[in-house]
This record gives structure tokens, C-alpha cells and sequence, in this order.
């Protein structure tokens, strides 16, 4: 008795089985549908591996080759190619070759372009990524958006908000990168775990003194800053923004490579109107409030202590709507001091 009944369940198995299998060999050269029970290839309409879908809401399949299309949400079981569109969500539960586009986007493995104006997601990225927000575990490729995310970077992060663990390539960041590791950031403010972050204290050849915060890897580094500025008779603020390279000869001396933009300029009037009442106009000389310059500086430092001492000669570009500002730029040769408090 008991030999029968482990006879039916084998045999039971192997029927449930094949007709698994009978089901997942479906193919459908054109798919067209509102909803997988409502479509061209029906109640089993999950099974199908399709060569061109368009669905006016929700696509539901096994495999997807070619041109897919829906209007809402696509799931794809197993693996899809070419090129996958939906409106709201898709996902390829196992491996994208090819284009994908949704608002939501995910794949397992992902060999080609991952597109998506606000999230991508994908555990293993072979191509591009261009989205607001993107999410993969390991990337060979370029990730680019509003803000990425990856465990293992190999290539290119661009983005105003980057975040990596170990990176084999560029990190270059509008605001801010951070990182487990990394030698080669572009930033303003860059968070390198192994890296060297650190407030400074200069003071340069246009009697600018200002506040920053210097940051990077081993070799490149961010600046930004800000302070005062006590050109003749008039107190401007001043701020700075910029990026480093490092030249290390030895743990206690090297030379910092800079190119800098400041920005100084003085508070105009400040006034209240009411309805349609007019602001007053402003003093003839407001635009000669302003005045922007690039700088280049060749810096050689000091490392004493958890202390940088730096000071340099700088190449500097002034610009200014008011020829009259030329005569705020010093005529002696330029010469910067800086001080710098390090945290590795």
C-alpha cells in the first residue's frame, strides 16, 4: 500500500512537472492585452516569452525579447532584452540585456542602460545608470543622477550626492562624495574614510581672511570657505569654493596644487515695500560691490604635528564691472599664508 502511494506521488510530480515546464516553453510573437488575464495570450498569459508586448496597464510575463511596452507595471519572472518601457513600474526579476525606462526601475543583473527619472535599483550593473536617485551593489559603468549609490564603484559616479564604498575610478560630485576609499574624489566636501579632511585659517594677498574646510583622498581634495575681506577702506565677505591635488614627497612635506574661485562682495540696501510701492533705486556704485577671482596657487606644506603650515605664491584672474576695482589688486608679488588643523 504505501509503495502505491509513493508511486502516485512520483508520478503526481513528475505531471506537475512537466506541465510547469509545458507552460514556461510558451512563446508569443505579438502580446497585446490590458491586464495578464485580459490579453491576446490569456489566463496564462505569465507563462508566455514574448517578442513584442504592449499592455495598456499591467504586463506580467517569464521572458521579454525585444520591444516590450506598458502602461503602468511590468513584472518579467525571469529575463527580458531590447528594449522594456513602462509608465510607472518595472521590474526583470533575474537579467536585463539592453534599454530599460520606467519611473520605477529594477533588474537583478543589468547589461546595458538603466533609465529612470526618479529610482533605479540593480544588484550587479554593467553599462549606465542615469536616474534622480540609483541604487546598485556593484558597478562597471556610469552612474549619473541626483544621488548614487554603490557598494563597489569601477568607472565613473557623477551627481550632486555620491556614496560608495570602494572605488576604482572617479567619484565626482556637485556637493558631496563619500567613501570608503577612494584616492580620486571630486568634490567640495568629500567624506573619505581613509582620507584627510581638516579646517584652515588663510590669509592671501588681497587681505581675504577666510574659514574653509579642505577635504578629499590621498591626492585630490575639495575647498570651500568663507570669510572677510579687508580691502581698503571697505569690509567685504568672501566666499570660496574649489578643488586640490596633492603632490606628497614625504609624510611631513608635499605640495598642494589649488584652483580656486572667490566671490567678494558687500551688502547692498536692504528694503521693505508694501502693495505697489516701489523699491528705491540702488546707489550708483552698487555694482562695484562685487568682484570675482579664479585663482591658481602652488602651495608647499608642512606637516607638524596634526597642524599643515602652507604658503605659496597663486596665479589670479580678477574680473569686475567697475575698472576702478583694479586698483584693489595688490602690485607687490602675491604671497599666502595658511594654516590648516588635520583629521584623518
Amino acid at each position: 500500500m504505501r509503495n502505491c502511494i509513493r508511486i502516485w506521488c512520483i508520478v503526481a510530480l513528475l505531471a506537475y512537472c512537466e506541465i510547469s515546464d509545458a507552460q514556461i516553453r510558451k512563446k508569443s510573437i505579438f502580446y497585446f492585452g490590458l491586464w495578464p488575464k485580459i490579453s491576446t495570450n490569456g489566463k496564462d498569459a505569465e507563462y508566455y516569452t514574448n517578442n513584442f508586448s504592449l499592455n495598456l496597464i499591467f504586463a506580467h510575463s517569464t521572458n521579454e525579447y525585444g520591444l516590450g511596452i506598458s502602461g503602468l507595471v511590468t513584472v518579467v519572472e525571469r529575463n527580458a532584452s531590447g528594449i522594456q518601457i513602462s509608465g510607472l513600474s518595472l521590474n526583470v526579476e533575474h537579467k536585463m540585456n539592453g534599454i530599460s525606462a520606467a519611473f520605477f526601475n529594477s533588474a537583478t543583473i543589468h547589461n546595458g542602460i538603466q533609465i529612470s527619472p526618479f529610482y533605479n535599483n540593480s544588484e550587479d550593473l554593467r553599462g549606465i545608470q542615469l536616474g534622480g536617485f540609483n541604487r546598485t551593489e556593484k558597478l562597471s559603468g556610469i552612474q549619473a543622477g541626483f544621488y548614487n549609490n554603490t557598494d563597489n564603484l569601477t568607472n565613473v559616479q557623477l551627481g550632486f550626492i555620491n556614496e560608495a564604498k570602494i572605488v576604482s575610478g572617479l567619484q565626482i560630485g556637485i556637493i558631496v562624495n563619500h567613501a570608503e576609499q577612494n584616492d580620486y574624489p571630486i568634490g567640495l566636501i568629500n567624506i573619505i574614510k581613509n582620507g584627510e579632511k581638516g579646517v584652515s585659517l588663510t590669509f592671501d594677498e588681497m587681505r581675504n581672511l577666510t574659514v574653509g574646510f579642505r577635504s578629499g583622498g590621498r591626492v585630490l581634495y575639495g575647498i570651500i570657505g568663507f570669510g572677510v575681506s579687508f580691502i581698503e577702506s571697505s569690509t567685504r565677505s568672501v566666499l570660496e569654493g574649489g578643488f586640490g591635488a596633492r603632490i606628497n614627497f614625504s609624510h611631513r612635506f608635499r605640495i598642494n596644487t589649488e584652483l580656486a574661485y572667490s566671490g567678494m562682495s558687500k551688502w547692498g540696501p536692504v528694503t521693505v515695500t508694501y502693495g505697489d510701492e516701489k523699491p528705491p533705486p540702488l546707489p550708483p556704485d552698487y555694482e562695484a560691490l562685487t568682484i570675482n577671482r579664479t585663482s591658481i596657487r602652488i602651495l608647499p606644506t608642512f606637516k607638524i604635528f596634526n597642524f599643515n603650515i602652507f604658503a605659496g605664491a597663486s596665479v589670479n584672474y580678477m574680473q569686475s564691472s567697475h575698472i576702478e576695482n583694479q586698483n584693489l589688486f595688490p602690485h607687490s608679488p602675491p604671497l599666502a599664508l595658511q594654516v590648516q588643523k588635520i583629521n584623518n
